[in-house]
């Protein structure tokens, strides 16, 4: 009986680890990824290696984390058996920063863009706002002068911005009666016109 049973348990063995194969193949891991309620492109990782859905894992304890640039990164540990272990849907949040942007004096408007907010402000010092991370162009605009400058958000981070012109007054006279001026800029844009004598305030120096 001794043959019998050694043969019994290689039959055994051998139906264990084909039945091991079969289910083992179909070990995978599935999920999807979404940011803004859109699918995204993400770096996902299982144990700090790239994986990608329907991909086949082993057996045991995983951490799976995903990466996006835009947003904040996601971490779970998780058990796999045999069969399909399935995360479901993914839903990452837009990771935010804070764009500080100061005038001295204040400017008539400052335009602050980017690929996903906007805004602008009228007859201001600045302000302190929360906004996706990404890059900015913020741009200061005077009666007679304007700057522009990209500014970069990065997530938890302060993006700082800060116009500080130096202004003065042009004081025009002419001893001839009606007599008027042009004012034109570097650039050859015109600045300012009228009858003299005359103030042109607001000037960069």
């Amino acid at each position: 009986m001794r043959p019998l049973l050694w043969w019994l348990l290689l039959v055994l063995g051998l139906y264990a680890y084909r039945e091991h194969q079969i289910w083992l193949a179909k070990t995978e891991i599935d999920f999807s990824i979404t940011l803004n309620g859109q699918v995204t492109d993400a770096t996902a990782t299982l144990d700090r290696q790239p994986v990608v859905a329907g991909q086949n894992i082993s057996l045991g304890s995983h951490t799976f984390s995903v990466r996006h640039p835009k947003a904040e990164s996601w971490s779970t540990n998780f058990f796999v058996w045999y069969g399909r272990h399935d995360l479901g849907e993914i839903k990452l949040k837009r990771s935010m920063g804070t764009l500080n942007v100061q005038a001295s004096p204040p400017a008539s408007t400052i335009t602050i863009t980017g690929p996903e907010y906007s805004t602008t402000l009228h007859d201001s010092a600045g302000t302190n706002l929360t906004v996706p991370t990404d890059a900015y162009e913020i741009r200061a605009e005077y009666p007679q002068w304007s700057q522009s400058t990209n500014v970069t958000v990065a997530g938890q981070m302060t993006g700082s911005c800060v116009f500080s012109p130096q202004f003065g007054a042009l004081h025009l006279t002419s001893n001839h009666d009606r007599a008027t001026y042009g004012l034109v800029f570097p650039d050859g844009q015109s600045a300012d016109s009228g009858n003299l004598p005359a103030v042109v305030a607001g000037l960069k120096k």
